[in-house]
């Protein structure tokens, strides 16, 4: 994209453009996941001494598990 004719032909520098920020997407959205994975991980230690974090836990595993349907974009939603 920093090429001095990289804009030259505009129709494939949109596509690289539009392929490069649903690459940037696709890794932030995996950084979140692996982060709620720990923040799961966490809580899970917790949970054994502290019954109060159960509803954390629930609500963590499943913004968890929404994101990772929504990851697979060959799975079809009805």
């Amino acid at each position: 994209m920093t090429e001095p004719d990289f804009w030259n032909d505009n129709i494939a520098a949109q596509k690289t453009s539009q392929e490069l920020n649903e690459l940037k997407n696709t890794y932030n959205t995996f950084h979140k996941m692996e982060e709620l994975q720990d923040e799961v991980e966490i809580l899970l230690d917790f949970l054994a001494e502290d019954e109060s974090v159960r509803e954390e836990l629930i609500e963590q595993l499943g913004t968890l598990d929404q994101m990772s349907w929504e990851q697979m974009p060959f799975v079809k939603t009805v």
